[in-house]
């Protein structure tokens, strides 16, 4: 899925990136330059060349150039490039990736080009902007904010005689309304429960109360009694039939079950709100807030533009980051109703014009008070593990209690290599 990035590993990024500078000394040029930006997704790419181009009327001399690598590409070739330095001087990165990054010296510290800019980024919350400062230095400007909801399918709630969900619900809510949804012999589930952290287990057991990482980034909670109570709303689903099978969702993915009407409800993130709606027809998406546990938390990505510390245009391809960032930028990204969220709170309204009638709305508060999601150093040395592990819990041959030890066993390996 484009709407969040996979993970890469320190290995990846290639031995040759100690040789690169972590600087933000580089000042702007006097004559034109180019600069070139990086990105992973072509359906993007209306949005930010308008971006692009109404830049280069505030900034003449400088021309942005987008560079196009598909998804499935992206990584391998950004940390070839940056090993060789010659990486696109700005390019995506989301924020499950920074740190790795940073600490790998691929990026331009943007401490001093942010302090001495005069550009006002007030619109953007703290709870936003604070992960990308590590070691008291800046090395990321956030454009998109992902925060996640429940999508669901009204056609089938007012056929089936249920209440629409509201921004109140909670997972027990949810379980409710799944069983009076499901209806075998149409060949209808209540909802798609696929075995997805983002999107589904990660959420609840945030929204129990677990952390998933813990002690700075040092150990795991995901054997606590929170998260096993987070993972288990989503076994119970599957086990109770109330969601396609395990084998189902993986033969078809949960978003063409819910897109084809064969599921009432699907819990993700923006960026599929524009294609659900188109799938399910005008005024039969509705959309509310990640459901509840025990606390009101919910977990949120932001992809970002990151600097090449290897650039020879650092204070140029910063100029443009900050624009992403700015309330023109963020209008523009956003009326274009493909580039999710919005980071700046100033182009809120332009997002929710661009989809409207879904429920927009109903997630932007997320935005300022979501935790972003569990990463670390290494990320996906633990988490491409998460499918195989857990997939016994949701089919019923082990438990919830026996799979998020096991889990915590891969995390804390993993985090203890990393250190």
């Amino acid at each position: 899925m484009r709407g969040l990035a996979a993970m890469v590993t320190v290995a990846g990024l290639g031995i040759g990136l100690a040789a690169c500078s972590s600087t933000s000394s580089a000042s702007g040029d006097d004559g034109p330059v180019t600069i070139t930006y990086g990105f992973w997704a072509e359906e993007f790419r209306p949005a930010f060349q308008q971006a692009a181009d109404e830049f280069h009327k505030e900034n003449p001399n400088v021309t942005v150039k987008l560079k196009l690598t598909p998804f499935a590409d992206y990584f391998t070739k950004l940390n070839t490039e940056i090993s060789s330095k010659t990486a696109p001087d700005a390019f995506w990165l989301q924020n499950i990736h920074i740190g790795l990054y940073a600490k790998n010296g691929a990026l331009a510290d943007l401490t001093t080009l942010r302090k001495d800019s005069k550009v006002d980024l007030s619109g953007i919350p703290d709870s936003v902007m604070k992960p990308y400062t590590i070691g008291g230095k800046l090395y990321a400007m956030p454009w998109q904010a992902l925060p996640f909801g429940l999508y669901y399918n009204k056609t089938l709630f007012k056929a089936a005689g249920v209440a629409e969900p509201t921004n109140d619900w909670t997972w027990d809510d949810v379980a409710t309304a799944a069983a009076k949804l499901t209806n075998k012999s149409a060949g209808i589930y209540g909802i798609a429960a696929p075995v997805w952290n983002y999107g589904t287990f990660y959420q609840s057991m945030y929204s129990y109360g677990a952390d998933i990482i813990t002690d700075k980034g040092k150990g795991t909670d995901i054997d606590s009694p929170a998260a096993q109570r987070g993972l288990k709303v989503w076994t119970d689903l599957v086990q109770k039939g109330y969601s396609p099978s395990v084998a189902q969702t993986t033969d078809t993915p949960a978003d063409s079950w819910f897109s084809s009407g064969k599921t009432a409800m699907i819990t993700s993130g923006p960026w599929t709100a524009t294609s659900y709606s188109a799938a399910l027809g005008k005024g039969n998406l509705g959309l509310v807030a990640m459901p509840k546990g025990s606390v009101d938390r919910s977990g949120m990505a932001t992809t970002t533009t990151a600097i090449a510390a290897a650039g020879k245009h650092i204070a140029d391809a910063y100029r443009f980051a900050e624009f992403l960032s700015g309330d023109t930028g963020q209008k523009i990204l956003s009326k274009s109703g493909v580039a999710g969220g919005p980071v700046n709170k100033n182009a809120n309204q332009a997002w929710i014009d661009a989809i409207p009638g879904v429920g927009i709305e109903n997630i932007l508060p997320e935005i300022a008070t979501a935790k972003l999601l569990p990463s670390s150093n290494a990320t996906s040395v633990w988490e491409d593990q998460e499918v195989t592990v857990f997939t016994p819990a949701y089919n019923g041959t082990a438990s919830v209690a026996d799979v998020t030890k096991q889990m915590a066993k891969v995390i804390e390996d993993s985090l203890a290599k990393e250190k």
